[in-house]
C-alpha cells in the first residue's frame, strides 16, 4: 500500500489566506497517479479534528478558516491511518488589516502559489493558480542520471545589454556572449539532470557549489516581495538558506556544502520526482511574470562577475588586457572548460585571444562558434576592443 513518509507545508499561514500542503516522499520511488488521487488529509488542533479531506490527493489546497486566528494546526496527510510523525505543523496568524484605498501593508502575507503539473509524453508543462499553461521542461537522461531540460524555451522576453547598461555599464555587455552560449539569454532556461542537481537562469547557475553561484542567486531572489508565494517555507536565516519546517529552521547549505538544498530541490537523481517539476515550475513562471525577478538575475550575475574578475586577474596577468581577452577566459572558467594551465599558455602566446578561442573545440564547438561570433559581433559594433581591465580599481578603463 501507498503511504505517505514526508510532507512540506507553510509554517505560519493567515486566517483567509490558502496554504498549501504537499506530500514529498513516499514509501514507494515512483507511484502511480491513481494512487496518489487516494491520499487524503485531516487537520488537527489541540487534538481534536478539524477538518478531513478523503481521497483528496497529494496536495491540499486549503483557506485557513477565521476560527483558527491564533492556533497551531498539525496537518497529515494518509492512506490508512494518519500519524503525527508525517505532518506539517502551521501557526496561524489573525487576518492583516486593509488600508483604506485597498493597499496591502508591509509584512501582509501572500498566499502560497498553487502548481497543477501536466504532462504530454517526455514534455512536462504546468499551471499556477490556474494560470496560462507553460512549458517546464523535457524528461532526458544524462550519465546515469534522468531530470528535466529546458534549453529551447523561446517565450518571454531575453536579456539583452541595451535594458541594463544604464544601470549596469559597460558589465552588462561583458556577460553577454557567455549569456547567449548558456542561455540564449532567457531567463527561464534550467536543467535538473546533471550532478549540480538543479541549473537555472540566463547565466546557468548551478545549485552544486557553496557560497557561490545558485545559492547566492537564491539568497537574493528570497527578498523579493513575491518569494513568500513561490516559496513560503524558505527564508534566509543569518546569511543561510533555510527549510521552515514544523520543528523549526533547517539549514540547507553550509560554506562546504548545498546538499541540503540540492535534495530540497532536486529529491530523486535517477527520477523525474513530483517536487523537482513543481520547483522547476514555480522558478520559471516567477522568472517570467516579475520583473524585479529578472533584474535580480542580471544584478546578481554582474556583482558576480565583478568579484570572479578581480580574482581571475590574481590568477591570471589579466591587468592591462583588452575586454575581449579577460571574457574569454571568464566564459572558460564559468563553463569550466580547462585547467589553468591552458589558459595560461594560450595568455603567455603570440595570439591569446585566437589561441583562448581554441581551448576545447574539439569538446564543445557550437559554445566556441556562439562565443566567437559574439565577440566578432561587438567587436563591429564597437563595443569590445575599446577597454582593458585594472586590477587596482577592478573595472574596465578605456586604452
Amino acid at each position: 500500500m501507498l503511504l505517505a513518509r514526508r510532507v512540506k507545508g507553510p509554517a505560519r499561514a493567515w486566517v483567509g489566506t490558502r496554504a498549501v500542503y504537499q506530500v514529498t516522499e513516499y514509501n514507494e520511488p515512483d507511484p502511480a497517479p491513481e494512487e496518489k488521487k487516494q491520499i487524503s488529509w485531516l487537520v488537527q488542533s489541540d487534538g481534536h479534528t478539524v477538518e478531513e479531506f478523503p481521497a483528496h490527493g497529494e496536495t491540499l489546497n486549503w483557506e485557513i478558516p477565521a476560527s483558527l486566528a491564533g492556533k497551531t494546526i498539525r496537518v497529515m496527510p494518509f492512506r490508512h491511518e494518519p500519524s503525527p510523525y508525517v505532518s506539517a505543523v502551521t501557526k496561524v496568524e489573525a487576518p492583516v488589516s486593509v488600508g483604506r484605498g485597498g493597499e496591502m501593508p508591509p509584512g501582509a502575507p501572500i498566499s502560497p502559489k498553487v502548481v497543477k503539473l501536466e504532462r504530454e509524453g517526455s514534455r512536462y508543462y504546468a499551471r499556477i493558480d490556474q494560470g496560462p499553461r507553460f512549458y517546464v521542461g523535457t524528461d532526458v537522461r544524462y550519465d546515469g542520471r534522468r531530470g528535466l531540460m529546458n534549453t529551447s524555451d523561446a517565450s518571454g522576453q531575453p536579456y539583452h545589454p541595451d535594458n541594463y547598461r544604464g544601470e549596469h555599464g559597460f558589465w552588462a555587455d561583458f556577460i553577454y556572449p557567455t549569456c547567449l552560449c548558456e542561455s540564449n539569454g532567457y531567463f527561464q532556461r534550467l536543467n535538473t539532470y546533471d550532478r549540480a542537481s538543479f541549473t537555472f537562469g540566463f547565466f546557468q547557475h548551478a545549485a552544486h557549489t557553496p557560497h557561490d553561484n545558485f545559492v547566492l542567486l537564491l539568497r537574493e531572489l528570497l527578498k523579493l516581495p513575491a518569494a513568500p508565494g513561490y516559496y513560503p517555507d524558505l527564508a534566509v536565516i543569518e546569511g543561510a538558506v533555510h527549510r521552515l519546517s514544523p520543528s523549526g529552521p533547517v539549514r540547507l547549505e553550509t560554506e562546504t556544502s548545498t546538499q541540503g538544498l540540492m535534495d530540497y530541490l532536486n529529491p530523486s537523481k535517477e527520477v523525474i520526482d513530483e517536487i523537482e517539476a513543481i520547483n522547476a515550475a514555480k522558478f520559471i513562471h516567477w522568472s517570467q511574470n516579475d520583473p524585479k525577478h529578472r533584474v535580480c538575475q542580471v544584478a546578481f550575475t554582474i556583482a558576480s562577475m565583478k568579484n570572479k574578475m578581480r580574482h581571475y586577474a590574481k590568477q591570471y596577468p589579466l591587468h592591462g588586457l583588452v575586454d575581449t581577452v579577460c571574457l574569454t577566459v571568464a566564459d572558460i572558467r564559468h563553463q569550466g572548460r580547462a585547467k589553468s594551465r591552458l589558459i595560461m599558455e594560450a595568455l603567455d602566446s603570440n595570439d591569446a585571444l585566437g589561441n583562448l578561442l581554441r581551448i576545447g573545440e574539439d569538446a564543445f564547438p557550437e559554445r566556441l562558434k556562439t562565443l566567437g561570433h559574439a565577440l566578432d559581433d561587438g567587436l563591429a559594433q564597437g563595443v569590445f576592443g575599446m577597454k582593458k581591465y585594472d586590477a587596482v580599481c577592478g573595472d574596465f578603463v578605456p586604452i
